[in-house]
């Protein structure tokens, strides 16, 4: 996902490119011993709703930052030579997240340091805890070293991909968030961000390791001082106060509809099959136009509306809880910028 390095003018795309994983984490709905579906989206249709977004990009100016989503996006086959047309063709800003069991070579690593703008690592704690919920050993121990590498050939070659954590909060955790920042610290991590563990994707595992209303009011309290301690290592932490406070709502079971998000107008998310939205809850719900539709750039100026629209005939049932990382400002800051939020936020 983005930093604030994009923000402003920018337009965030979040793309879901492939539903595989080669993890098997006891969390997550893309873990590798579930059974559902594993497609992986269409090379020729990202290509050509890249060279859009150029035209877009140039037309408007202003930034695009796609960012890759998975299951694994490493798994996904043409990740690689997609990204490098998006960023050096198409002049787009590229991001991917993974979970970091990825190839390991040299040559794969000067390739990501020339072809990507952003890498976010999955890792969920000290080494025990990280691989007891990914569900593996060893686990840990790769991402460590593949983050150390990278940083490593980074700084050796001056240019690369600013490099993140995002961390899911659970029960049995979030009291260690605090040691496992000065761990990624020292590994040359820049950012790290967090979210809560859902409960949609694995009901069974959500109930026992979810936050309790205390971990969440903890939390929130401790933040700003771990905060400005991890400034001064050169970790950067994200997530604004209203991103906290939805934390602590959730915890307490209350929901946060959201009337009005500007929908489209800053971000998008595209899922594995080429449908386009405001967010995962609505291109995957039969609400989103696929991206075939999306001819010229005019037509990406036209979704705002549209989606307004049709919000106004019916609210969709994701909205009545709204599941939106990046509307509550997950990747805002909470010290220098605590309210940074979109002004039209509604919560009930």
């Amino acid at each position: 996902m983005p930093s604030d390095r994009f923000r402003g003018k920018k337009l965030v795309i979040a793309w879901r490119v492939t539903e595989a994983c080669n993890l098997s984490c006891h969390f997550c709905g893309y873990s590798s011993i579930m059974e559902r579906t594993r497609t992986y989206a269409s090379s020729d249709l990202a290509l050509e709703f890249g060279q859009l977004l150029r035209e877009y990009r140039r037309r408007q100016g202003r930034d695009v930052l796609v960012s890759w989503i998975g299951g694994e996006p490493f798994l996904w086959p043409p990740l690689m030579d997609v990204s490098h047309h998006f960023k050096h063709q198409f002049k787009l800003h590229v991001s991917v997240s993974t979970n970091g069991i990825m190839p390991t070579s040299q040559g794969h690593r000067e390739r990501v340091i020339e072809d990507f703008d952003e890498m976010t690592f999955s890792i969920d704690g000290r080494a025990e805890f990280h691989d007891a919920v990914r569900n593996g050993s060893g686990i840990y121990e790769k991402v460590r070293s593949t983050i150390i590498r990278l940083s490593e050939l980074k700084s050796k070659r001056g240019i690369g991909p600013l490099i993140r954590v995002n961390t899911i909060l659970m029960h049995d955790n979030v009291h260690h968030f605090e040691r496992l920042c000065r761990t990624v610290a020292k590994w040359g991590v820049e950012e790290l961000t967090f979210n809560t563990l859902g409960g949609q994707d694995r009901p069974e595992f959500f109930p026992a390791n979810t936050l309790t209303y205390e971990d969440a009011v903890s939390f929130q309290q401790e933040l700003p001082r771990i905060s400005k301690q991890m400034a001064s290592l050169g970790l950067r932490i994200h997530g604004s106060r209203k991103y906290l406070d939805k934390i602590t709502a959730s915890a307490m079971g209350m929901k946060t509809p959201i009337h009005n998000c500007a929908p489209c107008r800053n971000f998008l998310f595209i899922d594995v099959n080429g449908f386009l939205g405001p967010c995962s809850g609505l291109a995957n719900s039969g609400s989103g136009i696929s991206v075939r539709e999306i001819k010229f750039p005019e037509d990406l100026q036209a979704l705002s509306p549209k989606f307004n629209y049709d919000r106004s005939k019916k609210m969709p049932v994701a909205c009545g809880d709204c599941p939106s990382t990046e509307f509550f400002g997950k990747f805002a800051d909470p010290i220098e910028n605590p309210e940074a939020m979109l002004q039209c936020v509604s919560i009930q």
